[in-house]
């Protein structure tokens, strides 16, 4: 949308994460089936055709076919090229959905800056972060 005469157009960018329950007893598959979701680009041109989503695969998202299918349902018959999607998800912007979302991620941050320039990152350390992060997140 404009942002005025001095702002950027962007567009609100909405994303599907995926994740893997920490009491899972099969990781490594999990983390595979993750990796073929968001990489492999059958499933990816899959997904495009049968949601309101686009790829971030540039392969996929600025694919002719991908475009042509894009453009089709466009009301109003609107074209344009296919590199004008990179364009458009380059330039999009994350809104946080959720309270105390800046906060989090500013702690977050802290603590993975500060374990990189101690050259120590700890998965100790790293829990109990994300054990403070997530004691942040649930108050009311």
């Amino acid at each position: 949308m404009p942002a005025g005469p001095f702002g950027d157009n962007v567009s609100e960018l909405h994303t599907m994460l995926l994740g893997i329950s920490s009491r899972t007893t099969h990781k490594d598959l999990a983390w595979e089936l993750i990796r073929m979701l968001s990489g492999d680009e059958e499933i990816q041109k899959n997904l495009c055709m049968n949601s309101s989503g686009i790829s971030p695969l540039i392969s996929v998202a600025e694919d002719p076919e991908m475009v042509s299918m894009i453009q089709e349902n466009i009301p109003g018959g609107s074209s344009f090229e296919g590199n004008i999607i990179h364009e458009i998800m380059s330039t999009a912007v994350y809104t946080p959905h959720f309270p105390k979302y800046s906060q989090a991620l500013r702690m977050a941050e802290e603590t993975v800056a500060e374990q990189i320039r101690l050259g120590n990152v700890s998965s100790g350390t790293l829990i109990i972060s994300t054990r403070e992060i997530n004691q942040l997140l649930e108050k009311k």
